[in-house]
């Protein structure tokens, strides 16, 4: 690219948004109060970049022409864009839990074997099978208490995220 064609380039950014000078004073600005906000330092990078590009947006649009359409559409996608990351967090907090309820079935499972099935298939019972029923019992337990963890984290994460959203 030449200097002609930069030099043209920004002769019709200017005309579209204003003087640029003025453009990033009013962008520092917004930004600067964004960043002095009490939560700041509090959001993940998605937000704050998506901020500041919301910040940037606003900047031409009050600068130049508040009209064209385009400056709002991306404010519109930037925060649709952490909008998704917001549902993407929900859904995995829901899909751990749903894991964790999985988990306790077959914890439960494992135990209702060993107690009440395996025995009907057993005409005696077999000393030697001792070991490996406390073995199960003990994975069981194992598996219930991750199981019931996983919920637990899950649920607390949900109710984080929906007051958060609110």
């Amino acid at each position: 690219m030449t200097n002609e064609n930069i030099d043209k380039t920004l002769e019709e950014r200017g005309n579209r948004y204003g003087v640029f000078k003025t453009h990033a004073r009013i962008s520092q600005s917004i930004k600067l109060a964004m960043y002095k906000s009490p939560n700041w330092e509090k959001l993940s990078d998605d937000k704050k970049e998506a901020l500041e590009m919301t910040a940037h947006k606003i900047g031409r649009i009050l600068n130049g022409d508040a009209e064209y359409k385009d400056s709002w559409h991306d404010i519109i996608g930037y925060i649709r864009l952490v909008e998704v990351t917001l549902g993407l967090k929900m859904f995995r907090a829901t899909l751990i839990a749903s894991l964790g309820v999985a988990m306790i079935l077959t914890g439960i499972w494992g135990s209702f074997y060993i107690f009440h099935i395996y025995p009907v298939f057993q005409s005696a019972f077999d000393w030697w099978m001792v070991p490996m029923i406390f073995t199960v019992l003990f994975f069981d337990a194992i598996i219930l208490l991750v199981g019931y963890a996983m919920i637990k984290a899950s649920t607390e994460k949900i109710k984080e995220d929906t007051s958060n959203s609110e």
